[in-house]
């Protein structure tokens, strides 16, 4: 194989909750639960090519993360919550590739064997954010409305692409906008309308995020054994370690869960 000496990042995280035999205490611990043995190797990269980055490199990493903090239960949890993101279908982010289906979005985020393990939970947090968002849409409509009633629209302007005259004018708009539309009583009223509805649903959505992730967690859990240590590791891909340790499979000989903060 080839040696590598640089690597193409895609500035992503991602999280690893891993069950390990028992908490390593030295390098060599984790490149044994790890690696499967103990001697220093030239990691490969997802191309299959040899990198400058060792699997001491690696362990050193892993270790530093494992002594660095105590993890708590509430630490986990949050990773858990963090992929029941429900992206309705008509926003404008449909990222990561995935358009339009039948569901009325998708789960960005989600995927994975302890993934909504309570599908009805689930639903209803699908069937929250869909609400929310038919809501707001209404609001905002209502909002469009009233500003097109107190000024004519103007065509977005800036420097680059228009003139200057066009892009004063769009100025002269936004300043009219903020003293004639943003100030009246009824844009006050319709924002308030919208403020209510997202706390309303964040605490109703908040309760079931975390009911979710308590039984997924759980399940996730029951892999665990008398002895065994769980750790949450986070890796960036803005080196060439960083990118193999998230992107390269490291744990696929141990219990773990990955969860991807794009």
């Amino acid at each position: 194989m080839k040696i590598r000496n640089g690597f193409v990042s895609n500035s992503s995280s991602s999280s690893f909750i891993v069950i390990f035999p028992k908490k390593p205490k030295t390098e060599k611990d984790v490149m044994q639960m790890v690696y499967g043995f103990t001697e220093k190797n030239k990691l490969v990269d997802y191309d299959g090519q040899f990198v400058e980055s060792t699997t001491e490199d690696a362990a050193f990493e892993i270790l530093r993360q494992i002594n660095e903090k105590e993890v708590t239960k509430d630490d986990l949890l949050n990773e858990f919550i963090s992929r029941y993101y429900f992206s309705v279908n008509d926003r404008n982010f449909l990222g990561f590739g995935i358009g339009k289906n039948d569901e009325g979005g998708y789960w960005p985020f989600g995927g994975g064997k302890y993934f909504g393990t309570d599908k009805e939970l689930l639903n209803e947090i699908r069937l929250l954010a869909i609400k929310q968002h038919q809501e707001c849409a209404e609001i905002q409509k209502e909002q469009e409305g009233l500003k097109n009633s107190i000024l004519k629209p103007v065509p977005y302007a800036y420097e680059g692409k228009n003139t200057k005259a066009e892009i004063e004018k769009y100025e002269a708009y936004n300043k009219a906008l903020s003293e004639k539309v943003y100030s009246s009583k009824e844009w006050k009223f319709l924002e308030e309308k919208r403020r209510t509805i997202y706390t309303i649903n964040d605490k109703k959505e908040t309760n079931l995020k975390l009911k979710l992730a308590k039984l997924d967690f759980a399940a996730f859990l029951n892999q665990k054994e008398k002895g065994n240590f769980v750790a949450l590791l986070s890796f960036e891909d803005h080196s060439e370690l960083g990118a193999i340790l998230e992107h390269g499979g490291t744990f696929k000989r141990l219990p773990h869960e990955t969860f991807s903060h794009h």
